[in-house]
């Protein structure tokens, strides 16, 4: 599972929802404000106490926080998704983790076999080949059985 499909939003409400949260979240939406009410306030748009003021600031923030409430939801989902994804991967490591031990050990094995070998090769004199042809057979066959576990 990559972060792609973790992240991918199931509709355009989705993405709507998520850009405008990510700008609700700015510092630009906090400046846009601050000029907004001053202006509201210096060009005496209505007189003090701002009815029509409160109300639409009312308004806003019983839509932005639905909006930050459905985006935290889907960034739950996304948590959850990325979560159950890296348990599987733990859950997997140990058959990992004992699969390269076992092709270690084989590794191993064949270099221990090539140094015997190489051992023999040096020790032996030429006439003697046909018996070392059989001892590098026999290890091969030793090498290549299967493992009984244990």
């Amino acid at each position: 599972m990559n972060r792609a499909h973790i992240y991918q939003h199931s509709n355009i409400g989705a993405q709507i929802s998520d850009m405008m949260t990510s700008f609700v979240g700015s510092f630009p939406f906090l400046i846009l404000h601050m000029l907004w009410f001053g202006a509201w306030i210096i060009f005496r748009v209505e007189p003090f106490p701002y009815g029509l003021l409160t109300m639409i600031v009312s308004l806003e923030a019983i839509f932005l926080s639905t909006l930050v409430m459905m985006s935290q939801n889907r960034q739950a989902e996304r948590d959850r998704k990325r979560d159950d994804h890296e348990a599987e991967v733990v859950d997997a490591m140990p058959t990992v983790l004992s699969t390269i031990l076992e092709v270690v050990r084989m590794v191993h094995e064949i270099n221990l076999g090539q140094s015997e070998i190489l051992t023999l090769l040096k020790t032996q004199p030429h006439d003697q080949r046909e018996e070392l042809l059989k001892l590098v057979e026999a290890r091969i066959r030793q090498i290549k059985a299967p493992r009984k576990t244990d």
